[in-house]
């Protein structure tokens, strides 16, 4: 209990939570001190460690690693936290998390590529690597190369290095908010003024009431955060006209009008496809880097279409430009991934290809020469299973062919918000 709901050590020490397992549950139970808590734990902890290394050590597949680096400023520390996700014979995704360590070095390449090994030496899953995942800071880039060299994954590493697709979404978003500071900025300012002084919050609880709405807490605002921006401004536009006459009549220093709430409307409508997008993907217990593509295809979907609008055009050019900068070419993997889907499959790899390219970004694309090259690709991966595990059927496999663009849609199959398709 303690563990599971992030309990304090000391938590077995407490009066009222003894003399409630006392009267209700056993009148003999005794107080569990917090030297004795703690043991208990990291023996749990050393036992279930020693269970998941002696299974990653027999485990015969291949599996896939997400490690992430972040600071903690209040106590002045820095952690890596290392997750792997492999695929059971029942064929059912799981999740394990290695390590969560603290990590105060400088957050170098080499220093990166050190603390990943010894975990990944522990478990002994260096040669078992399939792909990893990291955020995109130009280190965690830097120290894939060491990584390939040690892991030795498929086909040299074409499919090694997958950079977490939702941070890139919030690097796009809040590109391009910068270009709409005018309009969200008298929002954010009025917002959290309101959290600032707790007589205004009392001034505030009473204004609703007295105009039949209930008084709510409103998200924050935080770069770091998907989507905190939408949260705000979805959650808020509800009690927009509250809000204008309450900052109007309260605040003389925060100029908020209609005309703000009027543009952050049409943002909200922009941001909410990066949110839906960012939601599907940030699944752990089902696939979905064969969604990538179809995710993006509505982002792309909503850049041609908001383009045209007067306000938006310049934020939709920045975003567009920061997505172009990582997603011009799609990853390897997500091309594979949406071959392997029975409900696409490489016959429509084309269609997807064409909206993604001639329909959302507008730009010229090779599509015959990818859909090749990711044709190319499967037989080479299939070569490298066969290698390591050997055919288990006897199947003449036929020679490399273009594809040719498939007539028949896949529609069905996509909801675009936008109809690319």
């Amino acid at each position: 209990m303690v563990a599971v709901e992030h309990l304090p050590f000391s938590f077995g020490e407490k009066v009222d939570f003894n003399n409630y397992c006392q009267r209700a549950l056993n009148p003999a139970a005794c107080r569990v001190p917090r030297t004795t808590l703690t043991e208990a734990l990291e023996n749990i902890y050393e036992k279930e460690k020693k269970m998941l290394e002696n299974f990653l050590e027999k485990y015969n597949g291949r599996v896939s690693v997400c490690a992430d680096i972040w600071s903690d400023h209040w106590q002045m520390h820095s952690y890596i936290g290392v997750t792997c996700h492999y695929m059971e014979n029942a064929w059912t995704i799981q999740k394990r998390i290695l390590a969560f360590r603290v990590f105060d070095e400088k957050h170098t390449a080499a220093n990166i590529f050190r603390h990943l090994r010894i975990i990944f030496t522990e478990y002994k899953i260096e040669n078992k690597i399939f792909a990893i995942g990291f955020d995109n800071a130009s280190n965690n880039t830097a120290a894939i190369p060491a990584l390939i060299e040690l892991c030795k994954p498929y086909l040299g590493g074409k499919f090694f290095h997958q950079r977490c697709a939702c941070h890139v979404f919030n690097l796009c978003v809040q590109k391009g908010l910068k270009t709409l500071e005018q309009f969200i900025q008298p929002i954010k300012d009025a917002l959290y003024f309101l959290w600032k002084h707790p007589s205004v919050v009392k001034l505030w609880a009473a204004y609703c009431k007295q105009n039949g709405k209930r008084a709510i807490r409103f998200p924050r605002d935080v770069p770091t955060r998907w989507n905190s921006t939408y949260k705000l401004l979805a959650r808020s536009y509800e009690y927009r006209d509250l809000l204008v006459t309450f900052i109007q009549y309260h605040v003389s220093h925060i100029n908020l009008y209609q005309s703000h709430w009027d543009a952050c409307s049409n943002v909200c409508g922009l941001l909410k496809v990066f949110y839906t997008t960012t939601n599907n993907l940030s699944g752990v217990y089902y696939p979905t880097t064969n969604l990538f593509i179809i995710e993006s295809l509505n982002i792309a979907g909503a850049f041609a279409h908001c383009e045209s609008d007067s306000e938006l055009h310049e934020s939709v050019t920045t975003m567009k430009d920061k997505w172009l900068e990582y997603y011009k070419e799609f990853p390897n993997i997500c091309l594979i991934a949406l071959c392997f889907d029975p409900r696409c499959r490489l016959e429509s790899l084309p269609d997807y290809l064409s909206a993604y390219y001639e329909q959302g970004l507008k730009i010229d694309y090779d599509v015959d020469m990818c859909c090749a090259r990711v044709k190319t690709l499967l037989y080479e991966l299939y070569d490298e299973y066969i290698k390591v595990y050997g055919p288990s059927l006897n199947i003449d496999v036929p020679q490399t062919q273009n594809v040719s663009r498939s007539s028949s849609s896949s529609s069905g199959f996509v909801n675009l918000g936008y109809n690319l398709l």
